[in-house]
C-alpha cells in the first residue's frame, strides 16, 4: 500500500534558529526602492545581509540608522527587478523581519526573509508569483537500501495533472545544493512558480519535476578507514546517490505518478553539489536522461581522471544527449569546477553549451535564472 502523500498547506510552517523581530517593515517603491525599517530601542546596530543583493562594492551587508523612537531605517536601490533572500542582524544576532515573506523555513534552521522587486511597469517577476494556475507541490518517504534510511522527495505535478488521469508527463530529476534539503527548490528556489508561469506562457510543456534529498552525512554512509570529508562526499555522491536515483526514486515516483518512461522525456539538473550529483548520474547512465543541466557545480577537481570511461565516450554521447547545459557564474567561488569540466569537455569534442555569466555568483537568484533558461532551452531543441 503507497503511503500518504502530503500537501502543501497555503501557510508556511517555521522551524527557526533565531526569533523575529517584535516589529518591523518593508516598502517597496514603484521605481525600485526598497525602504527597511525595524523597531530595536536598545540595540546598538542593526544591518541588512544578503549575498544576493549587494552595494556597489560588493558588500553583503548594509547598516541602518537609528532614529530617535529607537527605529533603525535604511533605502536600497533603486534593485533591479527579481527575488532577493535576506535575513537582519541585530547586534550580530540573526533576526526575521516581520511584514516580509519568508523562506527556507519548512524543515530547515535556515528560515530567511524574501524582497521581491517586480518589474518596472508592475507585473511579476518570472520567479513571482502571478495568475497563472498553480501547480502542486507534495512530498512522499520511502525506504532507502542504498543509504540505510527513510528518505522524503518532494514533487511538482503541473495545474493540468488531475484533468486528464490517462496522460503521462516528461520528469525533471532536480537536485538541491549541499547544507540544504529536498524543500530548498521549492522554498527558495520557487522552481514551481517558475514552471507555473512557464507553462501558462507555453514557452515549456507540462513536466512533473521530482526533487529527492542529496543530502547524505557520515550517520547514514559511514566514513572508510583513512577516507577524508572531500573523498567521502565524492564516493557518496558516485557511489550511493547515483545508484539511489536510479534504482530507488526513480522505480518509486514511476509507481506513484504517471510518467513517460522515454530517455527523451527524462531531465536531470542540479545546482553546485546537486550539479555534481546530476552529473554522477548522468555519466552512470548516458542511455537514461538526454537533457542534463548543471549549475555552478561542485568538484571534482579533475573530471577527465574522475571519469575516464566518460571522456572516452564522446561520439556515443554526442549521438545519444539532446542537451549537455553546463552554466556558473563568472564570480563564483567554486568556479574553477565548472570551468575545469568546460575545458575538458571541449577537449574531448563532447557538445554542450557552456553559460558563463558575467557579475553572478553562488547565490538562489543566478540557479532561478539558470532552471529557467535551461527548461526553455529543451522545448526550443525539442521543437527543432
Amino acid at each position: 500500500m503507497l503511503k500518504k502523500r502530503h500537501i502543501y498547506q497555503p501557510f508556511l510552517l517555521l522551524v527557526m534558529m533565531f526569533p523575529m523581530a517584535s516589529e518591523g517593515k518593508m516598502i517597496v517603491e514603484n521605481n525600485g526602492l526598497v525602504t527597511i525599517r525595524m523597531k530595536a530601542p536598545n540595540a546598538k546596530q542593526v544591518s541588512f545581509h544578503s549575498w544576493e543583493y549587494r552595494k556597489e562594492e560588493n558588500e553583503p551587508e548594509h547598516f541602518l540608522e537609528k532614529n530617535d523612537k529607537g527605529v533603525w531605517q535604511t533605502v536600497l536601490g533603486p534593485v533591479d527587478p527579481g527575488t532577493y533572500l535576506f535575513t537582519m542582524r541585530v547586534d550580530g544576532q540573526l533576526r526575521l523581519l516581520p511584514g516580509a515573506k519568508i523562506a527556507g523555513g519548512l524543515f530547515s534552521k535556515r528560515a530567511k526573509n524574501i524582497m521581491e522587486i517586480p518589474n518596472r511597469d508592475g507585473t511579476p517577476f518570472f520567479d513571482q508569483k502571478s495568475s497563472a494556475p498553480s501547480g502542486t507541490v507534495s512530498w512522499f518517504f520511502f525506504p532507502s537500501d542504498h543509504i540505510n534510511t527513510e528518505r522524503r522527495v518532494h514533487v511538482y505535478t503541473p495545474p493540468e495533472y488531475h484533468l486528464n488521469v490517462n496522460k503521462k508527463y516528461p520528469v525533471l530529476f532536480l537536485f538541491h545544493g549541499s547544507g540544504d534539503n529536498d524543500s530548498g527548490w521549492i522554498q527558495n528556489g520557487r522552481a514551481n512558480i517558475i514552471l507555473d508561469k512557464l507553462i501558462a506562457e507555453g514557452k515549456i510543456k507540462p513536466m512533473i519535476v521530482v526533487m529527492p534529498n542529496g543530502s547524505i552525512g557520515k550517520k547514514e554512509v559511514p566514513l572508510l578507514e583513512g577516507e577524508s570529508d572531500r573523498e567521502h562526499y565524492l564516493r557518496v555522491s558516485q557511489q550511493v546517490f547515483a545508484p539511489h536515483i536510479v534504482e530507488e526514486v526513480l522505480p518509486e515516483v514511476e509507481a506513484r505518478f504517471r510518467i513517460e518512461d522515454s530517455p527523451t522525456q527524462r531531465y536531470l539538473a542540479g545546482l553546485s553539489m546537486g550539479g555534481t550529483q546530476a552529473f554522477d548520474v548522468f555519466e552512470q547512465n548516458i542511455n537514461l536522461f538526454n537533457f542534463i543541466g548543471i549549475f555552478s557545480k561542485g568538484e571534482p577537481r579533475n573530471p577527465k581522471k574522475k571519469y575516464p570511461a566518460f571522456f572516452k565516450n564522446s561520439k556515443k554521447i554526442n549521438d545519444t544527449v539532446d542537451l549537455l547545459y553546463l552554466a556558473c557564474g563568472q564570480e563564483d567561488f567554486i568556479v574553477q569546477y565548472s570551468t575545469a569540466l568546460h575545458r575538458d569537455l571541449v577537449k574531448m569534442e563532447i557538445d554542450h553549451e557552456w553559460i558563463f555569466t558575467e557579475g553572478d555568483d553562488h547565490t538562489w537568484d543566478v540557479w532561478r535564472k539558470y532552471l529557467r533558461d535551461f527548461l526553455i532551452r529543451i522545448y526550443q531543441i525539442k521543437k527543432e
